[in-house]
C-alpha cells in the first residue's frame, strides 16, 4: 500500500517540469526564489522568474521631475538587479528571466500560460504590503484567476 502511494506522489511530481516564480525585489521575493528554485532543482524541471515592470508604478514623478520613460528605465535596472542578486546568493543562473511591463496580477497569469508553466510559485504578500488578512491581492488574484497549480510561499 504504501509502495502505490509513492508511485502516486512521484506521477504527481513529475508533472511539474516548468515553474514560474513570481519576484518583486522585496525582501520576501528572495523566500520566495529560494523555495522555488529548490522545487525546481529536485524535480529536474526548467524554472523561470517574473518580474512585472508595474505600470502603475512606471508613472514617474513630477515632484521628483521623473518622466514615466525615466521611471520605466529605473524599475527595468531593478529588475535586472533583483534577477543577479537572486542567481548569486542561491548559485543558480539556469532560470528563464521575464520582465514584462504590465500589471502584476494579470502578467503573471499570462506568462504562465503562454510559457506553459505548470506551477506557479509566489509570495503571500510583497512589495504591496499586506492588502489582506491572510495573502496579498496579487496572490489573492493569482489564486481565483490562474488555471495552474500555485505554491504559496509565507
Amino acid at each position: 500500500m504504501l509502495y502505490l502511494i509513492i508511485l502516486e506522489i512521484m506521477k504527481t511530481m513529475n508533472k511539474y517540469n516548468k515553474i514560474l516564480i513570481a519576484i518583486d525585489g522585496s525582501e520576501h521575493s528572495y523566500r520566495v526564489a529560494e523555495n522555488g528554485l529548490a522545487l525546481a532543482q529536485q524535480l529536474n524541471a526548467e524554472a523561470a522568474l517574473i518580474f512585472i515592470i508595474d505600470k502603475t508604478k512606471a508613472s514617474g514623478n513630477i515632484d521628483a521631475n521623473v518622466t514615466p520613460n525615466e521611471a520605466e528605465i529605473i524599475l527595468k535596472k531593478e529588475a535586472e538587479l533583483t534577477f543577479d542578486s537572486i542567481a548569486n546568493t542561491f548559485g543558480y543562473n539556469d532560470f528563464v528571466r521575464f520582465m514584462p511591463v504590465g500589471f502584476p496580477k494579470e502578467d503573471i497569469i499570462k506568462i504562465s500560460e503562454t510559457w506553459k508553466a505548470d506551477l506557479i510559485v509566489i509570495g503571500s504578500h510583497g512589495k504591496s504590503g499586506i492588502v489582506n488578512i491572510l495573502m496579498g491581492s496579487v496572490a489573492e488574484y493569482v489564486l481565483y484567476h490562474s488555471k495552474k497549480a500555485i505554491f504559496f510561499v509565507k
